[in-house]
């Protein structure tokens, strides 16, 4: 009987730390995404920047 009672509360463990493992993964997963699309908008906005930069003339050597 006891045998049994341990059995149980360790499958409880377990299925409380799988729970745990999940919601931790789930996070991080969340987390890479939003830095994931904020990278991308980042990276958006630099490839735009550098096609304005190479838009200029490279042979300007002083400002108007």
């Amino acid at each position: 009987m006891d045998n049994q009672i341990t059995k149980k509360k360790s499958w409880i463990l377990e299925m409380l730390l799988q729970g745990f493992k999940a919601h931790f993964i789930q996070n991080i997963h969340s987390e890479i995404v939003v830095c994931s699309k904020k990278n991308e908008k980042n990276l958006t906005t630099l490839k735009q920047s550098v096609g304005l930069l190479s838009s200029v003339p490279s042979n300007i050597t002083s400002f108007p």
